[in-house]
């Protein structure tokens, strides 16, 4: 089977990986052990059929600076992060793509083992299940006239559980995780306008700080660009 953008992704995650475990090769400056990167990326040169300086021009580098790479050199966060960004754009476009296999769940996905991150989603889950118990047990919200109607809050609960189960797991996904607690931003002011029970306002407003506070997390960490290879 032929390497594609997914292969070549993840192995400028484990890159990226190794740097945050032992840190750069060099003090003072963003550069990165190639690890199996060269490897990956020849394969998926040769299988794209593309020559160094055909690939060197898509992924905006000079061709010397990608014979380094390919060489096993150690790798400039620049030319690092312009080569995951020509992966993460081929990756997107099918007529451009090697990747033609089904099981593909691509996305910002960020690991969750950092102390860090465990402390903020141990915040976050707190607030989500005090605010779900609230809106459950709300008298107010079972009324005709609630500031959010009864399909709103089953919406609410729905998510509420999801992203609940969401934040178990090992990776979890950057932006639909900062789109709920987005929304969920909306569900506060839009509420408050409407005079939303104070309990469940505080609620709503801690559970968005909260979603804050991991985001702020999860932006030090990196996961793979797509969970299909975690599938065999």
């Amino acid at each position: 089977m032929a390497t594609t953008e997914r292969e070549v992704l993840d192995a400028i995650h484990e890159v990226v990986r190794e740097a945050d475990v032992h840190g750069s090769k060099e003090r003072g400056k963003n550069f990165y052990v190639a690890m199996n990167l060269p490897t990956r990326l020849q394969e998926y040169l040769t299988a794209a059929n593309l020559s160094v300086p055909h690939a060197a021009k898509s992924f905006r580098m000079s061709p010397q600076s990608l014979r380094s790479i390919l060489k096993g050199g150690s790798i400039s966060e620049n030319m690092l992060f312009r080569l995951q960004n020509a992966m993460e754009y081929a990756s997107q476009h099918p007529g451009i793509s090697l990747q033609k296999e089904s099981d593909t769940y691509p996305g910002d996905w960020r690991g969750t083992r950092k102390e860090a991150v465990q402390t903020a989603i141990g915040v976050v889950t707190e607030r989500l299940i005090y605010l779900r118990d609230a809106v459950l047990e709300s008298n107010s919200l079972k009324q005709d006239n609630a500031p959010i109607d009864k399909l709103q809050i089953a919406q609410l609960i729905a998510l509420l559980e999801a992203m609940l189960r969401a934040l178990k797991a090992p990776y979890v996904e950057a932006e639909g995780t900062s789109g709920f607690f987005k929304w969920l931003g909306k569900v506060a002011k839009r509420g408050a306008e409407k005079g939303l029970e104070g309990k469940i306002s505080q609620a709503l407003d801690k559970a968005v700080d909260a979603g804050g506070s991991l985001m702020d997390a999860l932006a030090g960490t990196s996961g793979p660009s797509d969970l299909g290879g975690l599938i065999s």
